[in-house]
């Protein structure tokens, strides 16, 4: 419960600020921040002045020996931040019930759609039995097996003779009358078919492209408001898996990371080179993560510390040498070796979307199906033969099914 108290100076204001001033502390009103702007008009004096009742990471601030990165983590906190979760949330929830009416409406549709199609088939079935006399002709062949069974060879030849005549009536005038009545109804189902109307999915695509960004959106806010900065949510890769990942990083660039953000996925955005290179271009520190269509579903990826360029037409250099290789299959790790550290990555976005050390460490097609891995060339692989391997697609080329990108912000 908050306080109220008069302001010593000025009766008629509560007191609202506490103001540090070197070791001694005074408490203010509205009025006293007032009187101090004007003293000190090129001062900033809010640097060492606290809301009554502020956050309390803020008063972390006032403390001399708080560790810089500490009070940085800390000082993304905020007050509103379960409401504005919340929030999100409950905009999330609303918006994902409204889509999950127009998936009942979609499957009504559908499913009407579908049962007037099986209506027309069987209808049209039905007419062609009639017209051959479908009905008479397996009557036959039941009475010629029960002949067949009790050796009654004489009704054989009987229900054999009556089989012949079935088709001779059918083709009657080399089966002119036949012919007519097939066309015709071969024409009525066409026809049926042509005025039927699909039913409109576009609208339903819509709503599910866009229920897939408006969850991209809601971890988004819930990872900025609550400072998930060590998690990346993947889809392919377990979120144990993604710990062992960015805290590798971490150990490689011996910095801590402020946050991580989803920047192109391959089911979201469209899996091509050109696609891939507008999300990334002119941003560094990125984690790609790959999973192939090829038997067994390889998922494999890269982290390159490097800014990567759509203009610049040739290899970027890791001086850091953070840069590395993963398998998640294997669970091996692949570092950029000292002597290879120009060829950390290859931006030639007309030719690939990825192209990863020399000959292609990891080399993909701006189709993501295309490409090779000479893995082992420039970085690091202890059963290196200088040729192509399957060591990580599980096939001579990629055959990418997804593709996430994530950027580190260090």
């Amino acid at each position: 419960m908050e306080t109220s108290i008069r302001c010593q100076q000025h009766q008629e204001f509560l007191v609202q600020y506490i103001f540090f001033q070197q070791k001694n502390i005074k408490f203010g009103c509205v009025e006293c921040i007032s009187e101090l702007q004007d003293e000190n008009q090129s001062v900033n004096i809010f640097k060492n002045i606290l809301l009554l009742h502020d956050r309390p990471q803020k008063l972390l601030s006032q403390i001399s020996n708080i560790d810089d990165q500490t009070l940085q983590f800390y000082s993304r906190f905020h007050k509103k931040t379960v409401s504005i979760i919340t929030q999100a949330f409950q905009n999330w929830e609303n918006n994902m019930r409204n889509f999950q009416k127009q998936i009942d409406n979609i499957i009504l549709q559908q499913k009407g759609f579908v049962e007037e199609l099986i209506a027309n088939y069987k209808n049209t079935m039905q007419q062609l039995s009639h017209e051959i006399k479908f009905e008479e002709f397996q009557n036959l062949i039941k009475e010629f097996g029960t002949a067949n069974e009790k050796l009654q060879n004489d009704v054989l030849d009987q229900i054999s003779h009556k089989i012949t005549q079935h088709f001779e009536s059918l083709d009657k005038n080399n089966a002119k009358q036949l012919n007519e009545s097939l066309k015709r109804i071969k024409q009525e189902y066409l026809k049926y078919q042509e005025n039927i109307n699909l039913p409109d999915v576009q609208e339903f695509q819509n709503s599910f492209q866009y229920m897939i960004k408006s969850t991209d959106d809601l971890h988004s806010q819930i990872g900025k408001s609550l400072n998930f900065v060590n998690q990346m949510n993947s889809a392919i890769i377990p979120n144990s898996y993604s710990k062992y990942l960015i805290g590798l990083i971490k150990n490689k660039l011996n910095q801590d990371i402020k946050q991580i953000k989803v920047i192109y996925l391959g089911s979201r955005d469209g899996l091509n080179g050109q696609s891939l290179w507008n999300k990334i271009d002119g941003k560094e520190h990125l984690i790609y993560i790959f999973k192939s269509k090829n038997p067994g579903n390889y998922v494999f990826g890269s982290y390159v510390s490097c800014k990567v360029k759509q203009d610049l037409n040739n290899w970027q250099s890791d001086e850091s040498l953070s840069s590395f290789i993963f398998s998640y299959t294997h669970n091996e790790i692949y570092p950029l070796k000292q002597s290879e550290r120009q060829h950390a990555i290859l931006c030639q976005p007309i030719s690939y979307a990825v192209w990863i050390g020399m000959s292609g460490n990891i080399g993909i097609c701006n189709d993501f199906i295309n490409g090779q891995s000479y893995l082992g060339s420039s970085y690091e692989w202890d059963k290196f033969e200088n040729k192509r391997s399957s060591h990580l697609f599980g096939g001579d080329t990629p055959n990418i099914e997804e593709c996430e990108v994530y950027e580190l912000q260090i």
